[in-house]
């Protein structure tokens, strides 16, 4: 679900790892961030 949720806030174009931070997986989505 939380793989559900991180795709469709980056298909709109917003930054999921803001989304994601409350769950612990900013971390590792601020890194894919930057590879975006």
């Amino acid at each position: 679900l939380a793989a559900i949720l991180f795709i469709r806030t980056w298909e709109r174009g917003e930054r999921p790892f803001v989304m994601m931070s409350s769950r612990g997986y900013n971390g590792d989505l601020k890194l894919l961030n930057k590879d975006l």
